[in-house]
């Protein structure tokens, strides 16, 4: 049986992806389970180490970067070789894509106007960044998140029934397309202690998620 094919995209070279992505195809059942290739570069990895088995993707730009701390350069290093990851995806020559850590203040040094991968990757494959969600899956739990690499101020401020609705409705998309899930049940974790004891400690639990939870209970699709 033929094993996929992923590429792993290394991260910030001055940051912990490098090192980490080592660690984990280092792994000998990983190493069975799948062909990888990394882009990124290979002078990025802890000093004197060196991967055998594995294709690279190198940007075209190399420029040197101060270590353990995000720069201009490291960010364009990011960001080029997360391009040419996801194009390996995008035409069939990989099967799947993993991502190590960038760092958002080295991005946006390089001049990308990016809040994180999430963003990067849905215009890179044509989206708005409204268009996609960020869900986080482990075992049995799944966790959906309504917003995404905001402050604490503009999360709450940004947090209005119409973008809910919008991201329990990915939500649901994304469940039933992924997890094969037809009619998944959804719930609201609260924004306030205690979920706002009637208000005593915040509104938003009555003034946002209710309204929302009662629109969605109306139309029984959840």
């Amino acid at each position: 049986m033929k094993k996929p094919v992923i590429v792993l995209s290394l991260g910030d070279p001055a940051g912990i992806g490098p090192e980490v992505a080592l660690k984990a195809i280092s792994d000998p059942q990983i190493r069975r389970s799948a062909d990888f290739v990394l882009a990124g570069l290979p002078s990025s990895l802890p000093k004197g180490k060196k991967v055998a088995g594995v294709g690279w993707l190198r940007p075209s730009s190399i420029p040197s970067w101060p270590r353990s701390r995000p720069s201009a350069a490291s960010g364009r290093v990011a960001a080029d070789s997360l391009r040419l990851a996801a194009r390996l995806v995008m035409t069939g020559s990989a099967e799947a894509l993993v991502t190590a850590p960038l760092s958002k203040e080295a991005l946006h040094q390089a001049g990308e106007d990016f809040a994180g991968h999430t963003e990067m990757l849905a215009d890179l494959a044509g989206l708005k960044a409204d268009q996609v969600g960020m869900m986080l899956v482990g075992g049995g739990l799944r966790v959906f998140l309504a917003t995404r690499h905001l402050g604490l101020k503009r999360a709450l401020s940004s947090l209005e029934p119409l973008a809910l609705k919008k991201s329990i409705r990915l939500c649901a998309g994304g469940l039933n397309s992924l997890f094969s899930i037809p009619k998944p049940r959804l719930a609201l974790a609260a924004l306030n202690p205690h979920a706002g004891e009637g208000g005593a400690f915040g509104d938003e639990e009555g003034r946002i998620l209710r309204p929302v939870v009662r629109f969605f209970h109306k139309e029984r699709k959840f």
